[in-house]
């Protein structure tokens, strides 16, 4: 028997105490509200833990209706999985922003520029958006963000959390849903057990994916056919792993010259988004490639 709208929100209740149902709803920064079966309920933010708050935050919202843009073709394809790829490049960046209020469009204004490359500032829901990076003509905005970081917050009074997706080359049409849903799903995994962080790259998400066993088999896929596309990749990475990523040391075990094997790094940097001379990335790499 289906339950009733009624026993839906005693479910709730049951669950959440202090859940306040209403018909009406007031927008209020103190409470999460969420629409169950035409039902609207309250969840006071003071009496939820940190998990249980990202939790909730997943789930769509009348707030989050009212705040996400609907409007805009990036959301209407990746989210909503309508219409076409509104631009095609053969590089992107996803950078997902946790933020305590909706983003505002003077930071957004401030942002845009500021990222040379970036296409849109897409909006999810009230605590989260993300900024879509053309990476045709690479530019290191992991980098530049991270330096700024405490003067935007500073400036705009507010707290901002950023995970730095990977920057993806060679792509087709389909991939950029499939990178954007698993590369979201990534973030708000990690965002609900890792809070505290204020920023991440994205290899130490990936690997923290790999050891709670969370699949994201299109990002995996992805990493590996970068790997696979050159025959020596897959023997240099296993070398630097072996050299503790010392470059002198692995040239010498690989029989090549130093020069040879920092150009081949470079070239896989750009190619992969994995910067094999940073532990994460190599870990990673690593890790993935053992099942080949």
């Amino acid at each position: 028997m289906n339950k009733t709208v009624v026993e839906d929100a005693m479910d709730f209740k049951e669950l959440f105490p202090e859940v306040i149902t209403k018909q009406e709803v007031k927008q209020s920064e103190d409470y999460i509200i969420v629409e169950q079966d035409g039902h609207v309920l309250h969840f006071p933010k003071s009496s939820l833990t940190k998990r249980e708050l990202y939790l909730l935050q997943m789930t769509p919202s009348l707030e989050d209706a009212s705040s996400v843009d609907s409007q805009n073709p990036w959301y209407r394809y990746l989210v909503e999985g309508r219409g076409r790829l509104p631009q095609s490049h053969s590089a992107v960046q996803f950078i997902f922003i946790e933020h305590q209020f909706t983003l505002s469009e003077e930071l957004k204004d401030f942002l845009s520029p500021l990222v040379i490359n970036v296409e849109t500032i897409m909006t999810i829901n009230q605590t989260q958006s993300v900024m879509i990076l053309n990476q045709d003509n690479f530019f290191n905005a992991t980098e530049l963000l991270t330096d700024i970081l405490p003067t935007i917050e500073n400036d705009f009074n507010t707290r901002l959390r950023c995970y730095f997706g990977n920057s993806w080359t060679h792509l087709q049409a389909v991939d950029w849903k499939e990178l954007y849903e698993e590369e979201y799903k990534l973030f708000t995994l990690f965002l609900s057990h890792k809070a505290e962080q204020h920023y991440c790259r994205f290899p130490k998400m990936a690997l923290w994916a790999l050891a709670n066993q969370s699949p994201m088999p299109s990002i995996k896929a992805k990493c590996l056919q970068h790997i696979l596309d050159t025959s020596d990749t897959s023997a240099i990475i296993k070398a630097l792993w072996q050299e503790q990523g010392n470059l002198a040391k692995t040239a010498k075990a690989l029989f090549i010259h130093r020069n040879s094997l920092q150009y081949k790094l470079d070239k896989f940097t750009q190619s992969s988004g994995l910067n094999l001379k940073i532990l994460d990335d190599l870990a990673y790499a690593y890790l993935i490639s053992m099942d080949t």
